[in-house]
């Protein structure tokens, strides 16, 4: 979100993939490296370490850098479905929302596929930081529309 105004978006809760521009309110950091579980663990230990502290069924969990969490293993596809599985499915239980941000030109096709299938929801800034626009939605009359902030 470097450039970006983002002052709307200070109180969100965030666990942190790597990165040095420190946003919202950090609860949890994920180390980026080589070892594929050692992240996964550090994920959900912090995910549910948030939900110990807030005592709420529902919350919005912000996921910053995860281009940078997949880039050491994007090219196994079993990997990636487990990533998938454990960091965006598994904490969607009681009504919960998974924002996952990520560079799009950094990952692979196959990662993108699997982002677009596994989301219930895509949306793409634009270079302002101003105006998201709608690639993906449970209701079709949604699709390419635009949310202006």
């Amino acid at each position: 979100f470097l450039g970006y105004s983002t002052h709307h978006l200070e109180n969100l809760c965030v666990i942190k993939g790597g990165g040095k521009v420190e946003f919202g309110k950090v609860i949890g950091r994920v180390r980026i490296m080589e070892e594929f579980y050692v992240q996964l663990k550090e994920y959900t230990d912090a995910v549910r370490l948030f939900f110990e502290k807030v005592k709420s069924d529902k919350a919005v969990i912000v996921f910053l850098g995860t281009e940078k969490f997949m880039y050491s293993f994007q090219e196994s596809s079993y990997r990636v479905e487990e990533y998938f599985e454990k960091v965006v499915r598994s904490p969607l239980f009681k009504g919960n929302m998974i924002f996952v941000f990520a560079l799009k030109g950094l990952m692979s096709a196959q990662v993108k596929a699997l982002w677009y299938e596994s989301s219930t929801r895509v949306l793409e800034i634009n270079g302002r930081g101003d105006r998201f626009f709608i690639k993906k939605a449970p209701k079709p009359d949604h699709l390419d529309g635009v949310i202006e902030l």
